[in-house]
């Protein structure tokens, strides 16, 4: 045999399990990948369109932030006090004492925490008519005003170290993914904090169901809300 041709047949066979290894490896991810595409399919099918608030059955940003602003003073007023229970009362008297209280409780009465963000944000929480497209990216128009055009990761809400799965803009940092039939998007505010957004099709009424959560910061209490649209005429 020729020396050329038994080296040739040494390399090819000593490939082989590779080649296996990588075709195997090609497979899996090709089946791993396949259910993700019609799960984006039946979401499209269900979401693309464009829907209208029903702002019966919807919950008001301001009435939502004004409760959430009075159970967080609350539980702020009562950790106060527990802390106040534990130390002395510095020589003050009973009327110095009920004074202070009061004045501490006018303080925090009057402190209110700004939800909804600013303007360009509070404006995708509080949109009246939402269109939606779902292909190989999302597309995102509120009250045709603002769009916005996301990148979908097919893997979940799991990222790499490079972030090449997120889409940024003027609103922020976006990862945007499928998770059980609903379509997600997480965006890190550029203002600073967080707005997760959940559209869900509802197929008793044939209608979409968002629920909102928002954070001031990085870390810290949600304010969650719930809108209801329906297929616009």
């Amino acid at each position: 045999m020729d020396i050329y041709a038994r080296h040739s047949f040494t390399l090819d066979a000593a490939s082989r399990p590779f080649r296996a290894l990588v075709s195997r490896l090609f497979v899996a991810l090709l089946m791993l990948l396949l259910p993700c595409a019609s799960h984006a399919d039946e979401v499209a099918r269900e979401l693309n369109g464009t829907w209208q608030v029903d702002a019966g059955a919807s919950d008001d940003l301001d009435d939502v932030a004004d409760k959430l602003n009075a159970e967080l003073n609350e539980r702020d007023r009562a950790r106060r006090r527990d802390e106040k229970d534990r130390q002395s009362y510095n020589g003050k008297s009973r009327y110095q004492r009920q004074m202070d209280a009061v004045n501490e409780m006018i303080r925090e009465d009057n402190r209110t925490r700004q939800w909804g963000g600013p303007p360009e944000v509070r404006s995708m929480i509080e949109a009246q008519r939402i269109k939606l497209y779902i292909a190989n990216r999302v597309v995102v128009l509120y009250d045709d005003a603002r769009r916005r055009l996301l990148a979908v990761n097919p893997t979940g809400r799991a990222y790499s170290v490079s972030g090449s799965e997120f889409t940024s803009d003027e609103i922020g940092r976006s990862l945007t993914f499928f998770d059980e039939g609903d379509l997600v998007i997480e965006t890190e505010l550029a203002v600073g904090g967080r707005l997760v957004e959940r559209f869900a099709f509802d197929t008793e009424t044939g209608g979409m169901r968002v629920t909102i959560r928002q954070r001031e910061l990085r870390s810290g209490p949600w304010l969650e809300m719930t809108r209801i649209f329906e297929p616009a005429g």
